[in-house]
């Protein structure tokens, strides 16, 4: 039962509140007031005051409870809110938890415990997040111990998987090492300064006139070529070619192919996907609503010349069969569904040459794939998770899908509840890349000789956030587009973007086998830039390591990004 509004709040001391034994038994959150509180203030007279806005009473059972300061800024200002205020998790439903901040008994701050992103930084005890606070605020919460730090971190991150999944958090000590110290800052992340951006990694010059393409739409997808150096934009049934230009980051427009139609009815529609196969001479094509088959255009007669069916089965994405088989030209690919996946060959008069569909696709959800150059798949799902798959069992069965068994991940890492929005792999198959919303897991999946693509890894991954300042400049609320290694060269950058910045990550001094070696005070540099428009998909060039392809609504680009500095 819920606590009767008359009862009277039960104090805790510090040492009783941070102690992993306490938090174990869940108790009734007392009824409090939520008033409208001012906080302490430096006693720097110029320094800006902030009112925090009343908030809801909330009730429920307090599976956590500690004291500690809480720290705002505002327009660069340190604002200690309070050094004694008390943070408190409740659970007020099944699969349902808000963190709440208390000063003096009222209510001053609370959050869904899956609203928020924190960021936890082990040497200083602090938890940091952003929130709207009258306005984008950045906040700080520091802990009065280690022990409260990490037994939050745990009970936070288990209370935000249950809440994102609604399932309830069943994992192995393994699975709980991987999520707790994936959480923690492990090297020194920074920004590049403005200055340095503008005049060292990026070559600029006036944007050029906007393409005139026959069709109100505006670009949706874009698929860089691995084999050429064209990259090929669909804006609603069109496709334009695109090349780099020799001076400037505009790129040159080369032709638009016709109308993208169904072969047999010629209705011409809007791709909702798009891979580029067999040396770049043709580009496969997924229906918005025809889910059943692949159409493929003929790149050198610029129009759509086949459609292959897919017996039945409902296709999300393609991927290539290995990481470098479009520069190889080969003829097979592979076909992701909610449910599993299947191999295409186009040689054949039954397209499907294997499928592997598990039968209880409540516990699959697959989103998206990726491939190394021996063949070897990771795909990442709805539910957060991470499945790694051997090339030997994408080879044998899954003829008689009906009757066959599909095969099981070597690997399998829990992810933190959040959707897996796009993957990528190394060549070899020593790290996988996952975005999330507004993260990247970099997951190091190498043992000795062997990856977790032959037998079970699960080292701990380091998580890709953008600092607190350069978050809030984007926006308190923003999506990253699926994130990927470059392609020429050995991995070692990665580049995503958010609204319209690009961002690119230099991992040139962390890409070991894991992280546990590098001495900590090693840097992880990441560089943004500022664009005109929106980036509605990027991309690395095939053909040079740091040149990034991007597409805006109305215009493609791209940058010759210098890169692969670290900060002295």
């Amino acid at each position: 039962m819920r606590r009767n509004k008359k009862e009277k709040q039960t104090k805790f001391s510090r040492s009783e509140s941070s102690s992993e034994e306490e938090v174990k038994t869940p108790r009734k959150s007392p009824v409090r007031s939520a008033a409208v509180q001012k906080p302490e203030t430096p006693a720097k007279s110029s320094a800006p005051t902030v009112t925090v806005a009343t908030i809801p009473h909330v009730e429920g059972d307090v599976v956590f409870d500690t004291t500690g300061e809480f720290v705002l800024w505002v327009q660069e200002n340190r604002i200690v809110v309070g050094d004694k205020i008390e943070l408190q998790l409740i659970q007020t439903s099944k699969f349902e938890y808000t963190v709440c901040f208390y000063k003096e008994d009222e209510l001053i701050h609370s959050w869904p415990v899956q609203a928020t992103t924190l960021r936890f930084q082990e040497a200083h005890l602090t938890a940091s997040w952003i929130a709207d606070m009258g306005g984008p605020k950045q906040i700080s919460f520091t802990f009065p111990d280690s022990t409260a730090f990490n037994t939050f971190k745990k009970k936070h991150t288990t209370c935000s998987f249950e809440s994102k999944t609604k399932t309830a958090f069943k994992a192995t000590k393994e699975d709980e090492s991987w999520l707790y110290d994936g959480l923690v800052d492990k090297f020194s992340t920074f920004r590049l300064s403005e200055s340095e951006e503008e005049e060292d990694d990026f070559e600029e010059e006036e944007a050029p006139k906007p393409i005139q393409f026959n069709t109100p739409t505006k670009n949706s997808l874009l698929s860089v070529g691995r084999y050429s150096s064209n990259s090929f934009v669909v804006r609603g049934d069109q496709v334009g070619v695109f090349s780099p230009s020799k001076r400037g980051t505009s790129m040159k427009f080369q032709t638009m192919t016709d109308s993208v139609k169904t072969v047999k009815d010629k209705t011409a529609f809007a791709p909702s996907h798009a891979l580029l196969h067999q040396r770049d001479e043709k580009l496969l094509f997924l229906h918005p609503t025809e889910k059943k088959k692949i159409f493929c255009m003929d790149l050198e007669r610029g129009k759509v010349v086949e459609e292959w069916d897919t017996e039945g089965l409902s296709t999300q994405k393609i991927l290539p069969e290995t990481k470098d088989a479009q520069q190889k030209g080969r003829d097979t690919f592979l076909g992701i569904n909610n449910a599993g996946f299947f191999i295409m060959d186009p040689r054949q008069k039954t397209k499907v040459v294997r499928t592997y569909q598990y039968k209880n696709a409540n516990t699959t959800h697959f989103s998206c794939a990726a491939t190394t150059d021996e063949g070897h798949m990771a795909v990442g799902t709805k539910l957060g998770d991470i499945r790694l798959f051997n090339a030997n069992s994408l080879q044998t069965g899954g003829v008689d899908y009906i009757n066959s068994t599909a095969p099981r991940a070597k690997t399998k890492l829990l992810g933190f509840g959040d959707p897996i929005l796009g993957i990528d792999t190394t060549r070899d198959g020593s790290f996988v890349l996952a975005t999330c919303y507004n993260y990247l897991i970099l997951s190091p999946v190498q043992e000795g000789k062997a990856t977790g693509f032959s037998k079970s890894v699960k080292k701990a991954p380091l998580l890709l956030r953008l600092g607190d300042a350069d978050a809030m400049k984007i926006g308190a609320s923003f999506q990253f587009t699926p994130a990927k290694f470059n392609v020429a060269g050995t991995e070692t950058f990665v580049v995503t973007s958010a609204k319209n910045w690009i961002i690119t990550w230099d991992l040139s001094e962390i890409i070991k086998e894991d992280f546990s070696s590098i001495p900590p005070n090693t840097t992880l540099p990441y560089y943004m830039k500022q664009l005109p428009d929106v980036v509605v998909a990027d991309d690395f060039s095939g053909q040079q390591k740091t040149d990034i392809i991007f597409a805006m609504p109305d215009d493609v680009r791209h940058y010759q990004w210098k890169g692969g500095r670290s900060k002295k």
